[in-house]
């Protein structure tokens, strides 16, 4: 029990107590029926007090972001020690920067090495270049990645109209200083959960492949001769991506877009499952598959794959899953799944393994 509600009890039975003193001194102005109601009252106050105490810890849940990246922008030490403190206790891998100009860098080392970030914590006043200048650079920056990245200001300012100033700097979300672990927290999981959109089944499957047929054509972009020996050349492939978060999907597409691939989306097991039996056969060339998912898990949906009696059943499953335990890789494996890879996933170790089932390999 913490000690400020020690505190409070040890407070209300003194309050009984000089009750009860004062009864002895004078009866005719004190009854006994009054202490035993201020005594039921004092344990109402104390049953509440444990209740609150209950609420406030149940509030404080720390929840689990070990499947993602964040990039934390502060040149202040005692703040990035808290900050990353409190980030560190959800599981996430957080990396440090100190200043607005280094920031951009590493979104954009990111963006290369395929280690994207899911959100971007950037402090508003450090030296070489501010938080607003950093975010302007980074919106500016000609990639879909950098213009949809999630960046979070972190300010200690509480002014109205300092905060309406920070609003227009193109931020998703923004927290005061002191940073509080609960408001952290909840910022995060409202950000992150935005991507946690499910497309219903029954909806056109039709429709929807043709939809995303032509967006997927809108955004393959042609190598450069300068970046095609960097990937691989999958120009020729198509491949159906499967995953209920679509902050994973996107990543995914951005992935895939580098090797020139064809790509479509499911958000589920079950959309999968439907989008393959209704393609012509041999039509995708891979399955990038989620596990948890719901509706169908991934492991369900490569089982019913493997057990359609289409001659392309046989086609590579790569499993993307934040389970990163052997008994976990050994399930999907069972399941008829080729690769077990762990989320965050990297773009280099992902396009080897690509291309090593389809070069038939492994």
């Amino acid at each position: 029990m913490e000690k400020e509600t020690q505190d409070k009890i040890l407070e209300s039975f003194q309050q009984i107590k000089n009750l009860c003193s004062k009864a002895d001194k004078d009866q005719k102005e004190t009854t006994f029926a009054g202490i035993a109601d201020l005594i039921i009252s004092e344990a109402k106050k104390i049953k509440d007090i444990s209740n609150s105490e209950k609420t406030a810890k149940e509030k404080f849940s720390v929840p689990d972001f070990s499947s993602f990246r964040f990039l934390l922008v502060e040149d202040n030490q005692v703040n990035i020690m808290v900050a990353e403190a409190f980030l560190k206790k959800t599981g996430v891998t957080v990396e440090i920067s100190n200043n607005g100009l280094d920031a951009v860098e590493k979104i954009k080392a990111s963006e290369a090495s395929g280690n994207f970030y899911h959100i971007v914590f950037m402090d508003m006043q450090m030296p070489v270049m501010n938080g607003p200048e950093a975010i302007k650079a980074i919106r500016n920056m000609n990639s879909e990645y950098a213009k949809k990245l999630k960046i979070v200001a972190m300010t200690g300012t509480v002014l109205d109209a300092e905060i309406t100033n920070i609003r227009k700097t193109d931020i998703n979300g923004y927290i005061t200083k002191p940073i509080s672990a609960n408001i952290l927290y909840n910022v995060c999981s409202e950000i992150l959960s935005e991507y946690r959109t499910i497309t219903p089944v029954q909806n056109s499957v039709e429709k929807k492949q043709e939809e995303n047929k032509q967006e997927s054509k809108k955004n393959i972009e042609i190598p450069s001769p300068s970046s095609a020996a960097a990937y691989p050349d999958f120009s020729s492939k198509k491949v159906l991506v499967v995953d209920d978060n679509k902050l994973n999907v996107e990543i995914l597409n951005l992935m895939l877009k580098k090797t020139g691939a064809y790509f479509e989306d499911a958000f589920d097991g079950e959309e999968a499952l439907v989008k393959f039996l209704k393609s012509d056969e041999f039509f995708y060339d891979m399955i990038l598959m989620d596990i948890q998912m719901p509706k169908m898990d991934g492991n369900q949906c490569a089982w019913r794959i493997r057990n359609s009696e289409r001659k392309d059943a046989e086609l590579p499953i790569i499993a993307i899953s934040a389970n990163a335990f052997q008994e976990d890789k050994d399930k999907s494996l069972n399941s008829g799944i080729n690769f077990h890879m762990s989320k965050p996933v990297n773009m280099k170790a992902l396009h080897e393994k690509m291309n090593e089932l389809f070069m038939g390999n492994v």
